[in-house]
Parts: structure tokens; C-alpha cells; sequence
């Protein structure tokens, strides 16, 4: 025998000696299902030997972390509360209840507020006269039907003839009533005071000129609470003065809130 068939036959006598010496009853023979139950077992703790988690100590770093970013969390929340007023506890978002709106005071349910606009254009002594009138007011309605109120009233008079021309302000205030027959069609009657400059035609001196104005109006609403209307009315009573004497008709759009 050479000494190469007795080397291999000594290597041989080693290897079977070293196995023989390994202890394998510490490792545990698992299959590749029960890995996996014992891997997502809550009670895994609790069991010796019994899990591949047992021989794979804990990430110290990972759980180091995991607790870093949770305290960072629990910070940003409480630094920023409106941002996460939605959510609950646990970060899931919750239903909130929205506010009632404060229903209006018996007052404010009873008032309402408008403005009008009224413009003419007419031919008077070989004068050309054309005005507007801006008149703002506020309405308390009596019952469902019947309203009174308060306006003021400013009118911008323009006149020309004879190679010149005149430009005026007529101001003055008064009071209103009106009733509505139908959701769209109501009676207006007025009485207004107005104070006239001395450079008009129809006076060379300031007066005042009480006007009695009554008529028809046609409304409809844009909005719950906001509508327009046209109105159709006449001066039974209008003096020299007044600047519907010579055209006592007045053609007037509107617009109000809660009328």
C-alpha cells in the first residue's frame, strides 16, 4: 500500500471521527410550513427552541429607530393639532360633527334692504333735461304681506339748451309702503321730500317740493334671499319745482336682500 492510499484512508478515519463528535440534537429539524406558523406566532416568546427566531437575536438599531420616529410623530401632533383635528387617536380620520348656523334674530328676519335706480331722458321749454336718481332703503315687513320703510334719495339732474348747459343734485328722503298681491307683483306707495338748487328751470331759488308717488312693481328673486324688480309709478302731485313735473312718470329697477 503507497502512501498516498494510506493518507486518504487517515483522512477519511478524521472526518468520520469529527462527525460522530457533533452534537445535533440543539438544532431543531422544522419544515418550511412550520417555520412560518412559528414565525407569526404571538406566543413564540413564551415557547423554548420552538422557532427560527430564536437562533436571530433582535435588531437593537432597528427598534432604536422604530422608537425615534414615534416620539418624532407624537411631537409634529402635538405642534400642529389643527392639522390632525380630523383624526382620532390611532391616526384614522373621523367623521366631525359641522356647526349649526346661528339662525338670523326675529329683527333681521324682518327687515329687508334695497337700493333703486331711475332714469329719464325728456324735452321741456327748449330744454333737454335727462337725470338719475339713486335712492337706498330699508323695509320692515308688518305681516307676510305689508312693509313700510325709509328711503333716501339723491337725483343728478343735466340740462341743455340755448348753447349752455347746467348740471344739478336734487337730495331729500321719504317714506314707502308696499304690498305684495303676489310672489312677483306688489303696490308702492311714497311721499318724499326734495330740496331743489337755485340753477334749475323750473326755480331760481332753492325750495323743497313734496312729491306723492304711487305705482306697480314686478319682482323676482335671484337667490333665496336676493331678488330685483322693476317698478312702474307716477306723481299724482308734482310742482314747478319738482323734476318729475314736467314728465311724472318714473321708471325705476331695483335690487333688494330679503324683500
Amino acid at each position: 500500500m503507497n502512501k498516498i492510499t494510506l493518507l486518504k484512508l487517515a483522512l477519511l478515519c478524521s472526518v468520520f471521527s469529527l462527525a460522530q463528535n457533533i452534537d445535533t440534537t440543539q438544532y431543531q429539524k422544522v419544515s418550511p410550513g412550520d417555520t412560518i406558523k412559528n414565525y407569526y406566532n404571538p406566543d413564540n416568546n413564551s415557547k423554548a427552541n420552538d422557532n427560527i427566531q430564536n437562533y436571530y437575536p433582535p435588531d437593537q438599531n432597528n427598534q432604536q429607530n422604530n422608537q425615534q420616529y414615534n416620539q418624532q410623530n407624537q411631537q409634529q401632533n402635538q405642534q400642529y393639532p389643527a392639522q390632525n383635528q380630523g383624526r382620532g387617536g390611532n391616526g384614522q380620520y373621523r367623521n366631525n360633527v359641522a356647526k349649526p348656523i346661528a339662525p338670523e334674530s326675529a329683527l333681521m328676519q324682518k327687515l329687508y334692504f334695497g337700493c333703486n335706480l331711475a332714469a329719464q331722458f325728456y324735452s321741456s321749454a327748449g330744454y333737454n333735461i335727462f337725470y338719475y336718481d339713486l335712492s337706498p332703503h330699508v323695509g320692515y315687513k308688518i305681516t307676510d304681506k305689508f312693509s313700510a320703510g325709509v328711503q333716501i334719495l339723491y337725483n343728478n339732474t343735466i340740462e341743455t339748451g340755448g348753447g349752455a348747459s347746467a348740471s344739478y343734485s336734487v337730495i331729500g328722503g321719504g317714506v314707502f309702503a308696499r304690498f305684495l298681491i303676489l310672489k312677483w307683483l306688489f303696490l308702492q306707495v311714497e311721499y318724499d321730500i326734495l330740496t331743489t338748487p337755485p340753477n334749475s328751470v323750473f326755480s331760481q331759488k332753492r325750495s323743497i317740493s313734496d312729491e306723492k308717488i304711487a305705482g306697480v312693481g314686478f319682482k323676482r328673486n335671484i337667490t333665496q334671499k336676493v331678488s330685483y324688480y322693476i317698478s312702474l309709478l307716477y306723481d299724482f302731485a308734482a310742482e314747478p319745482n319738482s323734476p318729475y313735473y314736467y314728465s311724472p312718470i318714473i321708471y325705476r329697477v331695483g335690487v333688494a336682500y330679503n324683500f
